[in-house]
């Protein structure tokens, strides 16, 4: 696995809205994964997080995660492990609307409860095939 920053392409790839699935670290240490929404600033991975769940416990208590994005074809992806370097309340409900505007077009339908922006700095890196083509890969690009 490549260490730090993502190459130009990959940054451009990881700026889309593409489903992903992001792994944290429950309290005796297994993980536990889920579908989520991302964004990319550049060179962080912004991950928005509700302030009664589970995972924003796990990352207090271990700030380790990985984050599968999901390529064109359903054989390629972007994987990243990294780090969570930065928890942020989200009060005013910006962050969350610009994730929903992000992946649906439109701002999030519910400001019940804010919630908390997780930055996750990116350690380690590696990609299946082209995630950015809609072809089969061939094998894994480090």
């Amino acid at each position: 696995m490549p260490i730090g920053p993502v190459p130009a392409d990959l940054r451009a790839f990881l700026a889309a809205p593409r489903p992903a699935v992001v792994a944290s670290l429950r309290d005796d240490g297994s993980p536990v994964t889920a579908p989520c929404w991302f964004r990319f600033d550049g060179s962080h991975v912004l991950l928005s997080v509700a302030a009664d769940g589970q995972r924003l416990r796990h990352v207090r208590r271990d700030p380790r995660v990985a984050l599968t994005v999901l390529g064109e074809s359903k054989f390629t992806h972007l994987s990243v492990l990294g780090r969570v370097v930065d928890i942020t309340r989200d009060n005013d409900f910006t962050a969350v609307d610009e994730f929903a505007r992000h992946y649906t077009g439109r701002q999030y339908p519910n400001h019940d409860t804010p919630g908390y922006v997780l930055r996750v700095e990116i350690e380690r890196w590696h990609v299946f095939g082209d995630p950015a083509s809609d072809e089969r890969p061939a094998g894994p690009r480090a």
